[in-house]
């Protein structure tokens, strides 16, 4: 089971191996003449099919509904089962093979789903990864010029609100020219199509305010490494 070839067949080896013991209980049905107690067998084989032997949906119904024909073809042509009892038995066994054909549906659904989400998590985390590290780098690479601020007098205070100014700057001022940009662009719609645009002071205003509060928060972690950088460390 630790090989790759492995990995490739192990479903069909599950769905083999359910099929087997399937029809070995119908067997024993069609054997035993007059014991129909062995019915309760297919329904051991039903419940290991659809929760425990992590057989996937598709596989689970084909093998489970396979179990199902082989008993009545088994029972019907083979056996001198009474019909009431076919009858009976056959409720309880697509009863059975309906609900669990529900529940292992749900269960690998479930579990793509967990699966999906963890490795959306796991990109997640490496994108954030790879943003400190190059708010780490954008530090470094100014290390210098922190250097000669700090060693002509610059506060940590001046290093901290140089780069919160500058952050700020940037967003605001790439919100702008978004905004700006894209009433040009419905603009230039509005002359082809019949409607009319108009500058909307209050999604300008939403506009600025958002572009400050992504530049405040993208930018105060840069700017505290930078104002927590020891002089000594930077000219060495």
């Amino acid at each position: 089971s630790y090989t790759r070839f492995f990995r490739k067949v192990w479903q069909l080896l599950l769905l083999i191996s359910a099929l087997v013991s399937g029809i070995g209980i119908g067997i024993m049905i069609i054997i035993a003449e007059g014991n129909y107690t062995y019915y309760a067998g297919v329904m051991l084989i039903f419940t290991a099919i659809y929760f425990f032997i992590k057989l996937r949906f598709l596989m689970a119904t084909i093998s489970s509904w396979s179990v199902l024909l082989f008993y009545n073809i088994g029972a019907i042509f083979f056996s001198d089962s009474p019909t009431s009892i076919i009858i009976n038995n056959n409720f309880f066994f697509i009863s059975a093979n309906l609900m669990g054909m529900f529940a292992a549906y749900n269960i690998e659904f479930y579990a793509r789903k967990n699966f999906f989400l963890s490795q959306k998590l796991e990109r997640e985390k490496l994108l954030v990864i790879d943003t400190n590290r190059n708010l780490e780098k954008m530090v470094s690479e100014r290390t210098k010029e922190i250097g000669v601020r700090r060693s002509v007098g610059a506060r940590r205070v001046d290093i901290r609100t140089q780069f919160l100014a500058e952050g700020l700057m940037l967003t605001v001022s790439g919100g702008l020219i978004g905004y700006i940009l894209g009433y040009l662009v419905a603009l230039a719609i509005s002359l082809v199509l019949p409607f009319k645009v108009f500058p909307d002071f209050l999604t300008i205003i939403l506009t600025i305010t958002i572009t400050v509060v992504i530049g405040l928060l993208f930018s105060i972690t840069p700017a505290n490494m930078a104002a927590r950088k020891d002089l000594v460390e930077i000219l060495r």
